[in-house]
C-alpha cells in the first residue's frame, strides 16, 4: 500500500495502491455496508450512511469525532458512474459548529493493476489552502481505512 498526495492549484490528488482486485475496492467504496465502517478516519464514528448508487442519486453520511463530539455531515450527488473504473460526484461539507463548505467536485478512479488497484482521487473546486490540507488528510484517512476493509474483504476474512 502506498499514498501518494498531492495538490495542483485549485485540483488535490491523493493516490493509494490497495492489494485488492478493482471490484471489490469498488464495492467497499459504493456499499453502505462497508461505508458505515470507514467513517472518514480512524477517529470518527459513522451515525448514518445513504447511497443511491445512479447517476442523479445522493449520496449522505453522518460522522462524530470521538475526541470532540463534533458532528460532520458530507453529502453529494452521482456525476457518473463506471462500475469498478470510475466515479464522480459533488462533495459539501459541513458541521455543527457553523461551518459550510460548500460543494466541490470529486472523481474517482479504481486502476486495475494485475489484481491490485490504484485509486485516484481527484478533488476540484476547493477554495483555499486550508481546505486543500484539510481535505487531503481526510482522504489520506479513508482511503487507509477503504484499502485494509479491501483487502481484508478480497482476502475472505469478514468486515
Amino acid at each position: 500500500m502506498t499514498s501518494s498526495p498531492g495538490m495542483l492549484g485549485e485540483r488535490l490528488v491523493v493516490r493509494r495502491t490497495v492489494a485488492a482486485p478493482p471490484d471489490v475496492v469498488y464495492r467497499v467504496w459504493t456499499e453502505p455496508r462497508y461505508a458505515r465502517q470507514w467513517s472518514w478516519g480512524a477517529e470518527h464514528d459513522t451515525i448514518a450512511v445513504d447511497i443511491d448508487l445512479r447517476v442523479g442519486g445522493i449520496w449522505r453520511q453522518e460522522i462524530r469525532n470521538r475526541a470532540n463530539g463534533e458532528t460532520w455531515w458530507f453529502d453529494g450527488e452521482f456525476r457518473a458512474i463506471d462500475p469498478g473504473k470510475r466515479l464522480v460526484h459533488t462533495f459539501h461539507w459541513r458541521n455543527d459548529r457553523g461551518e459550510d463548505h460548500g460543494t466541490s467536485l470529486v472523481a474517482i478512479d479504481f486502476i486495475d493493476h494485475g489484481g491490485n488497484t490504484e485509486v485516484v482521487i481527484t478533488h476540484t473546486e476547493l477554495r483555499d489552502e486550508q481546505l486543500r490540507r484539510d481535505t487531503e488528510k481526510g482522504w489520506e484517512d479513508v482511503s487507509a481505512v477503504i484499502a485494509r476493509l479491501a483487502e481484508q474483504t478480497s482476502r475472505g476474512q469478514s468486515t
